[in-house]
């Protein structure tokens, strides 16, 4: 969050990967790299469905990326828009504030009884 032209250009590869002409090795470590980072996003929700927090059958592929562009999206908006001061904050309450809506909503979608999904 400090640097606000790194993650213009993570945006940007991640939107224009064959215009940024990089070599090949440093654009196969960004992609090693972001789908270290999207795994792990997996396997929160897999933990999750182990310890009956999350239904069980829910699409980890679909949820997981649905995660990561609420992140991105959020970082990015507060990022490139708004005072300077105080970003940091707001970035990290509005994140915090749309896991809690996203999670809430997966618990609402089936009834949970005796620690079951039904």
């Amino acid at each position: 969050l400090n640097d606000r032209e790194l993650f213009r250009i993570l945006m940007t590869f991640m939107l224009h990967t064959s215009d940024m002409n990089l070599p090949e090795d440093i654009n196969n470590h960004i992609i090693k790299t972001t789908n270290r980072t999207i795994s792990i996003i997996e396997q929160v929700f897999k933990y999750g469905i182990e310890k009956g927090e999350f239904p069980p059958d829910i699409n980890l592929r679909m949820n997981r990326n649905a995660i990561w562009g609420l992140l991105n999206g959020i970082i990015s908006l507060h990022l490139f828009t708004g005072k300077e001061s105080g970003r940091t904050e707001v970035i990290h309450s509005t994140i915090k504030s749309g896991l809690e809506i996203y999670i809430r909503g997966m618990g609402n979608s089936r009834k949970k009884e005796g620690g079951v999904f039904v």
